[in-house]
């Protein structure tokens, strides 16, 4: 995406593009000086994202992510009896009935979407109270992400070359 491909030096995104963006207000405006971009939410959030090409893979990676997540958590709550493998991966499932079965007390009675669902969030903070909503996108993001690195962490901890 070259530079001047936006024909002014502003460009304004949707706000569902980035949530720090949605809690900014409706727009982000990113300006471009030199094919570079100036987005203030991308430098608090750390993110070296200098040039429009870069930007646009980086939007790219995060629809993709973004859209899973939502996928997930809107396919339990329409078929919340549903396989699990439906929508999560080999690796996914395993590591949660991995980390169930290491619980004195096992959590997942029945394999359903709606059950590991709820684990998945329960990873990222949800509490399962009885009196608390659906868990919503952002805890279920924070839940897959920990998912990941404990399915990443599994192999490594289970083979045991030294010591």
């Amino acid at each position: 995406m070259p530079a001047g491909l936006f024909g002014d030096k502003y460009h304004q995104l949707p706000r569902s593009l980035s949530r720090e963006a949605s809690s900014a207000g409706v727009f982000t405006v990113i300006r471009q000086d030199e094919g570079r971009c100036r987005l203030p939410w991308l430098r608090r959030s750390g993110r070296k994202v200098e040039t429009a090409e870069r930007l646009a893979k980086f939007l790219a990676l995060i629809a993709v992510v973004s859209w899973r997540i939502f996928f997930v958590t809107m396919s339990a709550r329409a078929k919340p009896d549903a396989a699990p493998d439906s929508v999560l991966t080999f690796a996914e499932i395993t590591a949660l009935d991995q980390i169930d079965a290491s619980r004195t007390r096992p959590r997942l009675q029945r394999p359903t979407l709606a059950a590991y669902l709820l684990q998945i969030a329960m990873l990222g903070g949800y509490l399962a109270r009885k009196h608390d909503p659906p868990p919503g996108n952002m805890v279920v993001w924070r839940g897959i992400t920990r998912l990941h690195d404990i399915a990443f962490g599994i192999p490594i901890g289970s083979s045991r070359r030294c010591g």
